[in-house]
């Protein structure tokens, strides 16, 4: 799912699902919108101060690099990479199903 979005600039499909009449932040929406089907969601923090600003899907791992697909990425969904052991890695999560939100 998060694939097939590469290349979306401006995210308005996905801040009009979330119900915003116009331009908002929006790379925690694009995974709001992903997570039926996401990878492990990946959870960013800037400027090290405890609080995640930025958050992802992870596409795959490899040879130490994380790969991401991030929406509002410079307000475009993009893939992105990281080395494993970067600092603004937060951490990670995972989307999980429940009767009232079906996530």
């Amino acid at each position: 799912i998060a694939q097939s979005q590469i290349g979306n600039e401006g995210g308005e499909i996905y801040w009009r699902w979330y119900g915003f009449d116009s331009h908002v932040d929006w790379c925690a929406i694009f995974v709001s919108w992903c997570a039926d089907q996401p990878g492990m969601i990946i959870f960013f923090d800037w400027d090290d101060d405890g609080v995640s600003e930025h958050t992802g899907i992870v596409e795959k791992y490899e040879d130490g690099l994380i790969y991401t697909i991030e929406g509002n990425s410079h307000d475009v969904c993009r893939r992105k990479w990281y080395a494993a052991e970067e600092k603004c890695i937060m951490g990670y999560g995972c989307a999980i199903k429940t009767k009232s939100n079906n996530l």
